[in-house]
């Protein structure tokens, strides 16, 4: 009797349950959590109109609460007209002989606090963080017609695909997106311009030994003829790392650099207007590459200025 092959049932488990994920709904939710990329739609046009809705539901109804206020002083009833002052006749309508005012305002309350939740909640999203353009144009990849849907499995979703309606991750919608995953660095100038292209940069030359993600994400397992997709997954720590070395080397140079560069110079005007181009220099990359507040950035910039000016002191008392 033949032994079974615990490989070849690692296999064909293995390649079931990559056909159960590779469409649809499970299969991005499984894409997206071990990528730390999922993203979402807004709907800003939505929560503006709800909004707007709301507002005018409650000019509504503070219009007819003041024609109900109007209408109980000018009936010339005492207990109507006492509503004003008199918290018990207003909520009691056996005390107050039918005013309504009580009626339209519990209206007003519950309205009003559907409306505040509405435009707290739109703050709240809007405050989130946005996809860089390249993670937007993975998604495009990703879920549009092209050969990396293909190899993915298709997305056969009726919104992700767009098959007979809308496609919730068309490219029109691309502002209208929102990070999930958002991590501390992902979207600064200093990850933007100089740490993302290093990796491009790295991957273009170690894409050889890398292997790209594997179909089956669930067990993540690579091995000889299973089926691979075209992308090449990095850990979100490899990218923080670099994020800080790279800043914190971006931070050290300026300073060592104007320093070397001043001690070349023997003339103290050049050495000043050294200084004051140095120094503007410093204020920019602090404030377009960090997320210092005001006053952090001048006070940083005044200290770095001080110390120039004290390197070219000293520097030049021994030339």
């Amino acid at each position: 009797m033949d032994q079974p092959n615990p490989k070849a049932a690692a296999v064909e488990e293995g390649a079931s349950r990559a056909t159960n994920w590779e469409r649809g709904y499970p299969y991005l939710a499984q894409f997206w959590t071990k990528t730390q990329t999922g993203m979402a739609r807004k709907f800003n046009h939505l929560a503006v109109l709800n909004i707007l809705f709301l507002q005018a539901e409650l000019c509504h109804l503070e219009y007819e609460f003041a024609r109900q206020r109007k209408k109980d002083l000018e009936s010339g009833e005492k207990r109507r007209v006492d509503c004003d002052w008199n918290w018990l006749l207003l909520s009691e309508p056996e005390l107050n002989r039918g005013s309504g005012q009580w009626e339209s305002f519990l209206e007003i309350r519950k309205k009003l606090g559907e409306y505040y939740s509405a435009v707290l909640q739109y703050q709240q999203i809007n405050s989130l963080r946005q996809p860089s353009d390249e993670q937007r144009e993975d998604v495009f990849n990703i879920l549009g017609d092209s050969t990396l849907n293909d190899s993915f499995g298709h997305f056969q979703s009726l919104d992700l695909a767009g098959i007979d309606g809308p496609m919730v991750y068309g490219s029109q919608h691309g502002k209208d997106l929102v990070l999930l995953d958002a991590r501390e660095d992902d979207n600064d100038a200093l990850f933007r311009y100089i740490v993302r292209p290093m990796f491009w940069f790295v991957h273009y030359f170690w894409k050889a030994k890398k292997k790209p993600m594997t179909k089956d994400l669930e067990s993540g397992a690579e091995g000889e003829g299973e089926k691979m997709t075209r992308l090449y997954h990095y850990m979100p720590h490899q990218f923080e790392v670099a994020n800080r070395v790279v800043g914190a080397l971006t931070g050290a140079s300026l300073p060592v650099v104007s320093m070397v560069i001043l001690y070349k110079f023997g003339d103290m005007n050049t050495k000043v207007a050294l200084v004051c181009v140095f120094t503007i220099i410093f204020c920019l990359l602090l404030s377009i590459m960090s997320k210092a507040r005001r006053i952090e950035v001048f006070a940083a910039t005044a200290a770095f200025a001080s110390v120039q000016v004290v390197w070219i002191s000293q520097s030049n008392d021994h030339m």
